[in-house]
């Protein structure tokens, strides 16, 4: 890659709408994952159910923490790719080291 400006090859990329859009569909995800970790606790509590009190409470608590944690990954990876687009779209990602030029390939 090439800067339009000066010519230099030394150019790095930013990724800015990437790394906010991780972050913030990180967030949604869990959000959102949330009722995804109410069901998951409910099938946990009634499979530890077999192990008593205990096994009730630690399979509910799990159910629970791996529903939101399949949540906020799915939201990640779904703000990631949202976040690629529009930093190659719309976003001048791409900045020179050369002249501080900053420019998008589009």
């Amino acid at each position: 890659m090439i800067c339009p400006a000066c010519r230099s090859a030394k150019v790095v990329t930013r990724d800015f709408g990437k790394r906010i859009g991780s972050v913030v569909g990180a967030i949604g995800g869990a959000s959102s994952g949330f009722s995804g970790a109410l069901a998951g606790g409910e099938a946990g509590a009634s499979f530890g159910s077999l192990g008593g009190p205990p096994g009730m409470a630690l399979s509910c608590i799990a159910g629970a923490f791996l529903g939101a944690l399949a949540g906020s990954v799915a939201g990640c990876v779904a703000g990631a790719t949202i976040g690629k687009q529009l930093d190659e779209h719309v976003l001048q990602n791409h900045r020179c080291l050369s002249c501080k030029h900053s420019f998008s390939l589009s």
